[in-house]
């Protein structure tokens, strides 16, 4: 939380990246129901402060398990998510 506070860009930069987005529209996890304590529940950036975890939801239907090029994509998938986790690691 403090990390999202204090580097606000690179967060958005992280989570709001189209090329992440557009593999990961859905962005789930649990919530507090009110502001974590010692953070005002006014923050710009307060749903993501609320966050318990941060869950980036990426659909695969039959083809995609099925492809003969299934870890190549998986990877690429993978990859794409990298500094969103690297923002939650």
């Amino acid at each position: 939380r403090d990390a999202i506070v204090t580097n606000t860009d690179g967060w958005l930069a992280a989570r709001d990246d189209t090329a992440f987005r557009a593999l990961y529209p859905e962005l789930g996890g649990e919530s507090l129901k009110r502001a974590p304590r010692g953070y005002p529940a006014d923050h710009p950036m307060i749903e993501d402060l609320k966050r318990k975890d941060h869950i980036a939801i990426c659909s695969l239907g039959e083809r995609d398990a099925t492809r003969t090029d299934l870890i190549p994509h998986l990877s690429e998938r993978f990859g794409r998510a990298r500094d969103y986790l690297g923002w939650l690691a």
